[in-house]
């Protein structure tokens, strides 16, 4: 669907919380710091599930895994070289049929 007909609709659905799905389908503790958008690379399928899933409860638009990479969260990670990379391996996953 184009983008500009989404918008046009009386009402759009936005996906949800990225962070919160990936703690819940990966079984980590609660609030244990990860990079979310390594995934992108190491475990692009989650990523790819979790997208799917909000397009099946109805989402009209789903945002990117990229909330947190940028240099400054990314090096307290240690994941800094990996920036670049992690958006571009997301940006591939929002163009899945």
């Amino acid at each position: 669907m184009i983008f500009t007909n989404t918008l046009s609709k009386e009402i759009v659905i936005i996906d949800g919380a990225m962070g919160t799905e990936l703690w819940k389908s990966l079984d980590l503790p609660y609030k244990k710091p990860f990079s979310a958008p390594s995934l992108n690379i190491s475990n692009p399928e989650i990523v790819e599930e979790i997208h799917t899933r909000y397009l099946h409860a109805g989402a009209d638009v789903i945002t990117t895994n990229t909330f947190t990479a940028n240099l400054l969260l990314q090096t307290y990670y240690g994941k800094e070289s990996e920036i670049s990379e992690q958006n571009e391996k997301e940006c591939k996953l929002q163009n899945m049929p």
